[in-house]
């Protein structure tokens, strides 16, 4: 008979605790949704790419044609690009310049006399500038000029379009600046060789004193 110390049991498994083996599997789980996860993205970020990339082809295509397009038409016509750069003849500055010897650039000046708006425009003025209309009006309407003098905006366009016809060297100088479009603002295309009035003069000058360092 076997004593009791010569019995051999079999080997319990090493089994590692549940908990253990649940925190793996999750482990395993999570790393396998992080790897679909960016896998998904890169396929998402690829496609991106390769739509930007014809998207830039497009563009580049067209802006090569538009280009292409432009330098047919002056190679056509033989024309000198200087006039798309005059287009406005008075800078930004000159003509807040010109509304403040006008009339103070007063916002809430209105029609009196013969003249309308913050830059005192007449309707000779508003005529010989091409008669320059706010959205849905129209030039032989009665009301069109005194909408127009009165609006700040269509009011510049009004200025600069008299500026582009009578535009000129007014003082001798050899150039056309701001003292040139201020004189002929005042005093028309036909006199402004003649003295500016004083405070018309002053105010002008003062402004383009603070203005100085900026194109004019």
């Amino acid at each position: 008979m076997r004593s009791r110390e010569s019995r051999k049991f079999p080997a319990r498994p090493n089994h590692a605790p549940r908990s253990s083996r649940e925190d793996h599997t999750r482990r395993n789980g999570c790393a396998c949704l992080i790897d679909r996860t960016r896998i998904v993205f890169f396929l998402q970020f690829n496609k991106y790419l390769s739509v930007k990339r014809k998207i830039n082809r497009k563009m580049n295509a067209k802006a090569f044609v538009c280009f292409a397009g432009v330098l047919a038409l002056i190679v056509a016509v033989n024309c000198d690009v200087s006039h798309i750069v005059e287009e406005n003849p008075v800078t930004e500055v000159c003509l807040r310049c010109i509304c403040e010897a006008s009339s103070g650039c007063d916002p809430t000046v209105r029609c009196t006399g013969d003249a309308c708006g913050m830059f005192r425009i007449t309707w000779a003025y508003w005529a010989d500038a091409g008669k320059p209309v706010l959205q849905g009006d129209a030039p032989d309407s009665q009301s069109a000029y005194a909408n127009c003098a009165n609006d700040a905006l269509c009011a510049a366009r009004t200025v600069q379009g008299y500026m582009r016809k009578f535009g000129q060297d007014c003082n001798g100088d050899g150039i056309i600046d701001c003292l040139d479009h201020a004189a002929v603002h005042k005093l028309g295309g036909y006199g402004c060789k003649s003295p500016v009035p004083v405070a018309y003069q002053s105010k002008l000058d003062q402004c383009i004193h603070y203005a100085a360092g900026t194109q004019i």
